[in-house]
């Protein structure tokens, strides 16, 4: 059911449903503003690729999407060929979407700090389950 939500945030988000949402409780239909852009070809970067993170990225591969994963405790050797492992800072130059499945840990905190921020593209979009 994560996993699933994860996808469903990516997708809210992307087509702006909050701001929708508020719209049409005001009475205005226009799509002026929440066109958000097709999930197929874009690139997703998973913190952790766990139970959820492998889900996540089944679910993502299925959409079309190139599925970045940055994981240190996997092993690499049997993982489907849909993903791709690179370090934090490749993940975060690279990545549209940013996604985090992976516990809060000392090694951890703070994995998503200003410098990391300062390293990703201008619209990324970063999804914290």
């Amino acid at each position: 059911a994560v996993a699933e939500h994860t996808v469903g945030l990516m997708l809210a988000l992307n087509r702006h449903l909050p701001r929708a949402h508020s719209r049409v409780r005001e009475g205005n239909f226009s799509l002026d503003g929440l066109i958000g852009f097709d999930m197929h070809g874009k690139t997703v970067g998973l913190f952790g690729y766990g139970a959820i993170g492998s889900v996540v990225a089944k679910i993502l591969n299925g959409c079309g999407c190139r599925v970045l994963v940055c994981d240190p405790y996997i092993n690499t050797r049997n993982t489907p060929d849909y993903v791709e492992f690179v370090a934090k800072q490749t993940l975060l130059q690279t990545a549209d979407i940013v996604s985090l499945h992976c516990p809060l840990t000392p090694e951890t905190y703070h994995l998503i700090d200003a410098e990391a921020i300062g390293m990703t593209k201008k619209r990324v979009m970063l999804i914290n389950t």
